[in-house]
């Protein structure tokens, strides 16, 4: 079977280097934009190898006593106090249209906030956190809460913190990415404390540099000092750790510095938090047969009430843990000062704020709420709606939801219409969805929704395709299947039977219409002949009643806002779908059966590193008349839910045409993700990549024997990039490229 033409022309070499070079221009951009100054600079380095043996030692000792540690304390609560300063020390065009990416006043050049957080923790890890008290007339709550307390919740002896975003110094196998050095011998309080000089080997986001204090002996963490860069800016964390009773091994003072500088702009970041510890439970470390509380929604809050804002002095006065030093009562008695103020007029005249409001708007996504009704608009030229690949070229995206919220309830009613138009194959496909949620805390819900899809060829080609497998000299050009247009209308019902098992109802109703030439799509299909007259004028209609059931063991869930919220589970999620075509109903003139089976799940490996997985196989049985193999699980766009990028889990190159061929398979797709592979060999890119990819697809259909791909991705918060190399049977048949965007995604 020859089929290598069809290949060669989806990989072609032009498409390639289309992709290349949008790569290399995502490159630049990071490149140039994260070119903040390190907030504590590496030194060089002047020692001897019994120093960096002394400090193995040392650590070594840490890494031992970390897992128990870690888990040291069950519970705890905790009332932190945090003041902080945002200073504007230069705007460029950057920040007039994605202030988001920087915490500081829109106006003011400067500005401070102070804020009184009560922290709930319980073991593993899972927090409660309440803004009590918010003090602030240019910052945002979000600021704190998603940005700056990323890097004030740390447990020192887990192996990743901020986030579970960076490896941290005392892991299980830290040796492979750091260097230790021991500095000087402290005394505090009559201990031994030692420090220890810690340097990356390779210069990543993932990891950090800087010192940390170890007790002796008891080898537990008193300090540390660390720096790295998180996004567009660098940041420096001191933080000490308590050693008495009250508060041994926790978190008690911090202070927290982010320079951010990005095309012109330049944010520079000061916070300092004091926290004070109660009810202090520590584990008991025999009590090994607990039961396991799915239910998280107490421990996975972060929340500010209404009642918060305060700006009442005699409160803030019985209430700061920190003195205000006099630029902070400078700052937070002068917020109409004339030197905190924009100088140049022409920032806040009624003009810029006009045409920087529509470039806003044209360029970033626009959120609208009124009395519980809300829209949110993507952006007409965002470029997060934007991807390449060299099957469909350059593809076009847009989105908008408008939704009605009862926050009594949680009930939710959402209009959520999408447009996507692929250049390439001069195609627009709109998916039209409308759901109500009427059970929030039981997932029900009712989803009514219409479009089309890829055109298509019916079982009628699946025939001619398997007649002409015999041919040698096979290839689709000489085939000029009869293509389809294809229209759907859908209705689902959702509802979960027990935690983790969900039944969903509904039907389909497919309208197949005949279309005048093949598919214009990167196969180069040619045009129907001219001489032919004869157009094909039959039209097919399916009715097809479903019934799915998913099922999840042990899965972690919350109630946020009276809405039920999967988070996570430890185990494979399983999905089992049966659908039946009536012949006769509402005009249908197909009869067949479907079944489609799958299982997904991402395996945690520790230390930023996971492995995901998703194997499936379908297949349509009872084919009484005509139908179009057109299977909701195997397709180009159904990416698992468990993926975590927007790339694997799919087949990249195979042409549009094969999904169609076959009237069954089986695929099988995965995915190895670690912050450190490849790059370690090219230091100056590992410090601009987040995550490497290795990918794997497996397909067998009764038209492919054999066809499998190999993919390398890499990425970060902006861009997420993919190469990969297409086999049937072991010998090559093209390659491909995948880009899409991801700023403002995380």
């Amino acid at each position: 079977m020859k089929i290598r033409k069809v290949y060669l022309k989806e990989g072609s070499l032009h498409a390639f280097r289309q992709g290349m070079i949008l790569s290399i221009l995502s490159l630049l951009l990071v490149f140039f934009s994260s070119m903040a100054p390190d907030v504590h600079k590496d030194r060089p380095l002047t020692v001897s190898e019994e120093q960096e043996q002394q400090a193995r030692y040392i650590v070594e000792n840490v890494i031992l006593s970390a897992p128990q540690l870690a888990k040291y304390y069950e519970q705890y609560s905790c009332k932190t106090y945090l003041k902080g300063t945002a200073k504007l020390d230069k705007k460029g065009i950057f920040f007039r249209l994605f202030p988001g990416y920087f915490i500081a006043d829109r106006r003011k050049k400067e500005a401070f906030v102070e804020a009184v957080i009560e922290t709930e923790f319980v073991e593993p890890n899972f927090y409660n956190q309440q803004f009590v008290a918010f003090n602030s007339r240019g910052l945002d709550t979000d600021d704190i809460s998603e940005k700056i307390m990323r890097f004030l919740k740390v447990n020192i002896y887990q192996e990743t913190s901020f986030n579970q975003e960076v490896l941290m110094p005392i892991a299980s196998n830290a040796f492979n990415y750091y260097r230790f050095f021991y500095e000087d011998c402290l005394d505090s309080v009559g201990l031994r404390i030692h420090k220890i000089r810690v340097q990356p080997k390779v210069s990543t986001q993932k990891l950090v540099s800087g010192y940390i204090y170890i007790a002796d002996k008891d080898w537990y963490v008193a300090e540390i000092d660390f720096s790295g860069k998180w996004n567009f800016s660098a940041y420096n964390i001191k933080m000490k750790f308590g050693m008495a009773e009250h508060n041994f091994l926790l978190p008690i003072e911090s202070h927290l510095e982010l320079h951010t500088h990005l095309l012109g702009s330049r944010v520079l970041n000061n916070f300092t938090s004091y926290c004070q510890y109660s009810e202090l439970k520590r584990k008991d470390q025999d009590l090994t047969n607990a039961p396991i509380k799915l239910d998280l929604s107490r421990h996975y809050n972060n929340k500010l009430e209404a009642s918060s804002l305060y700006h009442d002095s005699l409160y803030w006065a019985q209430n700061r843990a920190l003195e205000l030093s006099d630029d902070d009562l400078n700052l937070l008695n002068s917020d109409t000062s004339p030197n905190n103020l924009e100088a140049d007029p022409k920032q806040t005249s009624k003009a810029d704020v006009f045409f920087l409001n529509i470039a806003r708007g044209t360029i970033m996504p626009k959120r609208f709420s009124l009395g519980g009704h809300s829209m949110r608009y993507s952006g007409l030229i965002n470029p997060l709606k934007f991807g390449y690949s060299g099957h469909n070229g350059l593809v076009y995206k847009q989105d908008l939801r408008i939704s009605k919220l009862n926050a009594a309830s949680g009930k939710e009613l959402s209009f959520n219409p999408r447009l996507e138009y692929v250049f390439k194959r001069r195609e627009l496909f709109v998916r039209m969805p409308l759901t109500w949620i009427y059970k929030p805390k039981k997932l029900g819900s009712f989803n009514i929704s219409v479009g089309n899809k890829n055109s298509s060829f019916s079982s009628k080609g699946i025939d001619i395709i398997n007649e002409s497998l015999a041919d040698s000299s096979f290839n689709f050009d000489s085939l000029q299947l009869n293509y389809y247009q294809h229209f759907y209308f859908s209705m689902r019902h959702r509802n979960e039977l027990r935690n983790g098992l969900i039944l969903d109802l509904g039907f389909d109703y497919h309208y197949y219409t005949p279309v005048v030439k093949a598919e214009p799509s990167p196969l180069h299909f040619k045009e129907i002949n001219s001489d032919i007259e004869e157009l094909i004028t039959e039209n097919y209609r399916s009715f097809t009643p479903l019934v799915s059931l998913t099922w999840t063991p042990f899965q972690y869930y919350r109630i946020n806002n009276k809405r039920k919220e999967y988070l996570w589970s430890n185990f494979p999620t399983f999905n089992v779908e049966y659908a039946r075509s009536v012949k006769g109903l509402l005009g249908s003139n197909s009869e067949y059966e479907l079944v489609e089976i799958d299982v997904q799940q991402k395996i945690g490996l520790g230390l930023l590193r996971s492995v995901q997985y998703y194997a499936g196989m379908g297949m349509f049985t009872n084919t009484q008349s005509v139908y179009f193999a057109d299977f909701a699980k195997f397709s180009r766009h159904n990416f698992p839910r468990s993926w975590n990028d927007g790339i694997g889990g799919v087949f990249q190159l195979l042409p549009n045409s094969w999904y169609n061929a076959s009237n069954s398979y089986i695929q099988l797709h995965g995915m190895y993700e670690s912050p450190l592979l490849l790059l370690q060999l090219f230091k100056p890119a590992a410090n601009k990549v987040f995550s490497e990819r290795f990918y794997f697809s497996q397909l067998y259909t009764p038209a492919i024997a054999s066809y499998t791909e190999f993919g390398y991705g890499l990425g970060n918060f902006i861009f997420n990039i993919g190469i990969f190399a297409g086999f049937e049977r072991g010998e090559l048949q093209g390659t491909g490229f995948k880009f899409s965007f991801e700023l403002g995604n995380n």
